[in-house]
């Protein structure tokens, strides 16, 4: 299984829970060539010649990924579970849906587990330079607490900022305007 058994066993000695709440950035999960790979894509930027293209505002839009459409999400109704500490807010659920990125809730959950809980806010800071993110966590004051190198993405978006807040039994990952 792709050398699974043995993140599996180290997250969930340090995590306990079951194998379904490890979150697939922890395992290392590929893409593709492995019969136990989950991720997907949505081919959110158009390949032309090797060369990775950004949707148009007009396909944003479509998408509900615009600005304007992310900034209507304020609070939440209700928290839709990733791991077995790791929530969604209605405004990161409808960007994983529609940017086909459950893979960076999966990696910001994983990044969380090891931050841990000593300081209570974590910032997320993505962006995409053609078809690379990087991904960097914050304490909201500057400070970097981890950062990491995606070399490929279909993200949609050139860049997108995340809050995470421990609220004492679970990490929320939320949209700055949920905050």
């Amino acid at each position: 299984m792709c050398g699974l058994r043995t993140m599996q066993d180290r997250y969930l000695a340090r995590d306990p829970g079951d194998v379904d709440s490890v979150p697939r950035q922890v395992l290392g999960l590929p893409s593709a060539g492995c019969p136990s790979a989950h991720l997907t894509t949505n081919c959110g930027h158009t390949n032309t010649n090797g060369r990775t293209q950004m949707k148009t505002q007009q396909e944003l839009t479509a998408l509900g990924l615009d600005s304007g459409t992310l900034a209507q999400f304020t609070g939440t109704e209700k928290h839709y579970r990733i791991s077995r500490r790791h929530l969604l807010t209605d405004g990161t659920k409808h960007l994983a849906e529609q940017g086909a990125c459950f893979w960076m809730m999966d990696a910001v959950a994983s990044h969380l587990s090891v931050i841990g809980t000593e300081d209570w806010f974590v910032l997320v800071r993505v962006s995409v330079t053609q078809g690379r993110a990087v991904m960097v966590y914050e304490d909201g004051n500057d400070r970097e607490l981890a950062r990491q190198e995606i070399p490929y993405t279909d993200f949609p978006l050139d860049a997108i900022t995340l809050y995470a807040c421990w609220d004492t039994e679970h990490w929320v990952i939320m949209l700055p305007s949920e905050y």
